[in-house]
C-alpha cells in the first residue's frame, strides 16, 4: 500500500466515523467508546465498525492506531477538523485553561512511547471534550502511524505547534525550508 493510499484510507476511515456521529447513531459511538475502558468482549463490538478497515497486510500497530482513534472518537465525537495537529489543539487548551499541569502532561504525552501513548491520548482527549475544543482526527491517525519512528519527527511537529508562540522573535521562516518539506515528505507520503 502505497502513503497515499494509506492516507485516503485513514481521511476516509475518520470521515466514516464522523458520519456515524452526524447520523446520530448512539449505539456506534457507545460501542466505540467502550473500546477505551477495556479488552475483551466491550471491546470487540466495536469490530463492526473498525475491522473492515483493517488491511491483512497492516502491521500490528497500524491496526492498533485505527482502534485507538475510533475509541477516542467515540468519547469525543467532534466533526469539525482545526487545520492544525494535535500539538495546536491542546495549545488552545493550555491558553483556555493556563495551567502548568497540562504543559506537564503534554510532555509526558510527547515523551509516551507507542504502547502508553493511547493512555495519555486518553486523558488528553477528555481534556479537550471538556472545553470543546476539536480535534483533527484524520490528522491523529496519520501521526499516529509514525509514532514508534526513531526520530520522533510527528513528537517535534506537536512540540513545535504547541510552543510556537512561546518563544518571542521566532516564526516559521526560522526553520530551513529543506528541513520543512523533509518532514512534510516523510509524515504525508
Amino acid at each position: 500500500m502505497t502513503p497515499q493510499s494509506r492516507d485516503d484510507r485513514d481521511g476516509k476511515f475518520v470521515e466514516f466515523l464522523k458520519s456515524l456521529a452526524d447520523n446520530g447513531n448512539r449505539g456506534a459511538l457507545a460501542a466505540l467508546r467502550r473500546g477505551l475502558s477495556s479488552e475483551g468482549a466491550a471491546a470487540a463490538g466495536m469490530h463492526r465498525y473498525v475491522a473492515g478497515w483493517i488491511h491483512e497486510k497492516d502491521r500490528l500497530w497500524d491496526e492498533q492506531r485505527f482502534y485507538l482513534v475510533a475509541a477516542l472518537f467515540g468519547r469525543y465525537p467532534c466533526t469539525n477538523t482545526p487545520g492544525h495537529n494535535f500539538g495546536g489543539s491542546y495549545r488552545h487548551l493550555q491558553l483556555k485553561k493556563e495551567s502548568e499541569s497540562l504543559e506537564r502532561r503534554f510532555v509526558a504525552l510527547l515523551a509516551a512511547d507507542a504502547d502508553s501513548v493511547g493512555v495519555h491520548l486518553r486523558h488528553a482527549i477528555s481534556l479537550l471534550a471538556a472545553e470543546e475544543i476539536a480535534v483533527d482526527w484524520a490528522q491523529l491517525l496519520r501521526d499516529l502511524r509514525w509514532w514508534g519512528q526513531p526520530e520522533h519527527r510527528v513528537q517535534r511537529r506537536w512540540a513545535r505547534e504547541f510552543w510556537k508562540h512561546s518563544v518571542p522573535g521566532a516564526s516559521e521562516s526560522d526553520q530551513p525550508q529543506e528541513e520543512v518539506q523533509q518532514e512534510s515528505e516523510l509524515l504525508n507520503g
